[in-house]
């Protein structure tokens, strides 16, 4: 486990960070750091950064920390770095959504590595995970730490690490972000500054001018940096930067759009299948929103297109007679389209289900023996088991019952033929066998009615007789008393 004490700039950033995730953790201003676990110390509840899961949670931590304990992150420059990291990993795997940073996933990747190179730590970075590794093994997040610290108490001048690379993100929390972007919009759509300085905006707009016109021969992380330039650019007001994003973004989304034609025209690619790939990347790409609208509405009239072509080649594939088992593979077949709107293949298919299942039932009846009570239960169950549709099974299995019921009723009516003339221990038993014995609940309960009632019956009549001999008992011992009373009842 390694303490570390926060600059005055991680205070306020991991602050605005813990108002947007969970308000109810009071930091410490303390980094803990447990192998592939980042955590805020609180003084209740603890916010932890899971590296290992990608997770970030609030929970209550028994940490064994002093107060005095800790080093001083402002003495490792590295420790810098390796907490900055945290915020941009957890905004690209989207957990941090309120953080401003515009570098994608490979920008970032190759970033850190330069910060850890001078480590000799490696890392691999992608959308699903992050892991470090030294001489080619696995390290946690809290080694890499140790490494670090290592490392910069043992540099020379010559090689000790003197000042951090990355620089912790802007996090936009509830309260101010509207307020900031109000402020700054009005700012910069005011009236022009009488102390600005035209010449010089002049000049920057024709040098971003200059790199707007060579945009096809960019890199990728060129166009991201051009588009930081401007947005980031203080001299010029929100109109300018407009102005000179709009080409970008128009260069972006022609190229979005050439790039998904070319790669439609492959035969192997004009799927219902590899447009949903397509989509679900698009989904995922930092894009302007423009470009990415324009890009997935493509890509759904192509899905669209696709999908009831290749659903409309299989219905036509279909053998007009099938059986069950062919059934159920085209069903499968059809799984994958269920996004789509298949109505018109609706009723047919029900259709077709509804011929299956019937034929196959009446099958089973025919087939099935049918002599004794256990056969009709055998052959419900097995209509049970192979799922068929409740409105096609229930004429079947209503007949079914109705046929269990006649078996039932013969077997009650002889066992309770003798009900009335029944002692108490004989109905008891009768009872407890009508609940052992198998019988369709409603003719159960009817059953254990009658036998209750003789129970009741002759429970009574022995009260009843128990009275009569209590006060003849007494009757030579007692003198009559207006407070005695023995009363008779008989059940009406």
């Amino acid at each position: 486990m390694l303490v570390l004490h926060a600059n005055q700039e991680q205070r306020q950033v991991f602050n605005d960070l813990i108002q947007e995730i969970n308000k109810q953790v009071v930091w410490s201003g303390r980094f803990i750091l447990m192998g592939d676990r980042l955590i805020l110390e609180g003084f209740v509840r603890s916010l932890c950064f899971h590296y290992d899961i990608r997770q970030a949670e609030v929970k209550l931590f028994d940490l064994p920390v002093e107060d005095e304990e800790g080093l001083d992150v402002r003495n490792y420059k590295g420790l810098e770095d390796l907490i900055a990291m945290t915020v941009f990993v957890f905004h690209k795997w989207g957990i941090l959504t309120g953080v401003d940073a515009q570098e994608d996933v490979a920008e970032l990747e190759r970033l850190f590595g330069e910060i850890l190179g001078t480590y000799r730590i490696d890392l691999v970075f992608t959308a699903e995970k992050l892991e470090f590794y030294q001489a080619g093994i696995r390290i946690t997040y809290e080694d890499v730490a140790d490494a670090m610290i290592a490392y910069e108490k043992k540099a020379n001048p010559q090689t000790a690490v003197k000042d951090s690379v990355l620089r912790l993100p802007a996090v936009r929390t509830e309260s101010s972000g509207a307020e900031e972007d109000g402020k700054r919009a009005k700012a910069e759509t005011a009236a022009p500054d009488p102390e600005r300085d035209s010449q010089a905006v002049a000049q920057r707009i024709e040098k971003y001018h200059a790199r707007i016109g060579v945009l096809s021969r960019l890199s990728l992380w060129q166009k991201k940096s051009l588009l930081r330039d401007i947005r980031n650019d203080r001299l010029l007001n929100a109109q300018e930067k407009e102005q000179l994003c709009l080409p970008v973004q128009e260069h972006e989304c022609r190229e979005k759009m050439r790039q998904i034609e070319e790669e439609l025209k492959v035969a192997a690619h004009a799927t219902y299948a590899h447009v949903q790939t397509m989509i679900r990347k698009i989904e995922k790409e930092e894009l302007f929103e423009k470009t990415k609208q324009t890009a997935l509405e493509k890509l759904q009239e192509c899905r669209i297109q696709y999908g009831m072509q290749e659903v409309r080649e299989i219905m036509e594939q279909a053998p007009p007679h099938m059986e069950r088992e062919e059934y159920k593979e085209l069903m499968e077949k059809l799984a994958p389209y269920e996004a789509l709107d298949l109505e018109e293949y609706k009723q047919p298919l029900d259709k077709m289900r509804e011929t299956l299942e019937i034929k196959e039932i009446s099958n089973m009846l025919m087939q099935s023996p049918k002599k004794c009570r256990g056969d009709y239960i055998q052959l419900l169950k097995c209509i049970e088991e192979q799922n068929f549709a409740r409105e096609n099974a229930a004429p079947y299995v209503d007949q079914i019952l109705n046929r269990i019921a006649e078996f039932d009723k013969a077997r009650l009516k002889k066992l309770l033929s003798n009900v009335n003339a029944m002692d108490f221990e004989t109905a008891a038993s009768l009872y407890e066998m009508i609940a052992q014995e198998s019988f369709l609940p409603k003719l159960r309960a009817g059953a254990h009615i009658v036998v209750s009632r003789r129970l009741e019956e002759i429970s009574l009549r022995e009260c009843g007789n128990f009275v009569k001999m209590l006060k003849n008992n007494m009757d030579p011992v007692l003198r009559e008393n207006p407070r005695h009373y023995f009363i008779l009842w008989n059940k009406c």
